[in-house]
């Protein structure tokens, strides 16, 4: 026997839907996640809906921009991750907020860290891998002009110093 059509939701039951979604909840479950480094949980959260599954948490998550909320510590749940060496979960949330909101992986707290800087204080070269790949800015500066390679200078991080270094180099020329 074929498989039942799943009837589309109309726009006044996706709407219903939505605003079931606890949003306080599902921003500390997202920090939660991101500081743990649980993938799988995260990757599940963070799936796009598509013609054959829906998620509305996702949906939530675009809407109330929840990947770039901040903790009382001003850290979004990419910067957690980055400064914790949770590189798969960088992964994930660095190619979401590339494509969830334009220039979002570049965002900044109100210093002008992004997590870029942050992954550079905290000697994360995966995360920066990571990071770079989906449009981190090596250039951007916080506010007392500090570049994300200074900033590994100033931790003496020489091998993120030098791999700065090659980046800036091999797409800036």
């Amino acid at each position: 026997m074929p498989p039942k059509e799943v009837k589309k939701k109309s726009a006044r039951d996706r709407a219903a839907l939505l605003e079931q979604i606890n949003i306080p909840e599902l921003t500390e479950t997202l920090f939660d996640l991101s500081y743990r480094g649980n993938i799988s949980n995260l990757a599940e959260i963070l799936i796009a809906p598509t013609k054959n599954v829906e998620n509305v948490r996702f949906e939530a998550i675009q809407q109330n921009n929840l990947l770039q909320v901040r903790n009382d510590q001003t850290r979004t749940c990419l910067d957690l991750a980055a400064m914790l060496g949770h590189h798969e979960t960088v992964k994930l949330l660095a190619e979401k907020n590339a494509t969830m909101m334009t220039n979002g992986i570049n965002l900044a707290n109100g210093m002008g860290y992004s997590s870029l800087h942050l992954a550079c204080a905290w000697n994360q070269l995966e995360s920066i891998k990571h990071i770079i790949a989906v449009g981190g800015d090596i250039e951007q500066k916080t506010i007392h002009g500090e570049k994300p390679i200074d900033i590994a200078r100033r931790y003496h991080h020489n091998d993120l110093v030098d791999y700065l270094e090659w980046i800036g180099k091999v797409f800036l020329i």
